[in-house]
């Protein structure tokens, strides 16, 4: 199974939000969405998912 990470930096980007949907759909993936628009984002949590991944889209 594909693991698909992405990185959120601009709050409600809908083309983000259309290709996330996307992706969720698809039945080989894992799909792991991180905002780093959060309050106090998990800089710990999002570099060990940045190691997991097999691809990295940041928005």
């Amino acid at each position: 199974m594909r693991r698909a990470l992405h990185i959120l930096t601009t709050p409600n980007d809908p083309l983000a939000e259309t290709v996330i949907d996307g992706q969720r759909q698809l039945p080989d993936q894992e799909v792991t969405v991180v905002d780093c628009n959060a309050r106090e984002p998990d800089y710990q949590g999002l570099l060990e998912e940045i190691f997991r991944a097999d691809s990295i889209q940041v928005w």
